[in-house]
């Protein structure tokens, strides 16, 4: 994440984010062999957050080749892509994983007391 911090910026922050949750797959799923776990329950819980990661990182890939925000400056930008792989995100967690988000909200709820 900190070299797509260097040099991608927040683009790269996303990819960096895929990367590191496909990597991790194969740590992970030799530790599930040694203490005889199911992956499939791991990668069943961890596909909606690797799928809104590839969503975002699309997103932003997309936004930023549009020459819209080039010269702005630099926290304008940091902003921008901020709130619109943000929102990227969580529209795709919220419109492919309904269930998923339901959850979410719910315990979000909970944890505020609303």
């Amino acid at each position: 994440i900190l070299v797509g911090v260097r040099f991608g910026g927040s683009v790269g922050v996303a990819w960096g984010m895929f990367i590191a949750e496909v990597v991790s797959l194969g740590f992970v799923y030799q530790a599930f062999r040694v203490l005889n776990g199911d992956f499939r329950e791991y990668w069943k819980s961890i596909f909606p957050a690797v799928v809104g990661s590839l969503v975002m990182f699309v997103v932003l890939f997309g936004i930023n080749a549009i020459p819209l925000l080039h010269n702005s400056t630099a926290w304008v930008r940091l902003f921008a892509d901020s709130l619109i792989g943000a929102v990227s995100y969580i529209l795709a967690i919220s419109l492919l994983f309904r269930g998923v988000f339901k959850d979410f909200i719910k315990l979000v709820r909970f944890g505020l007391n609303f």
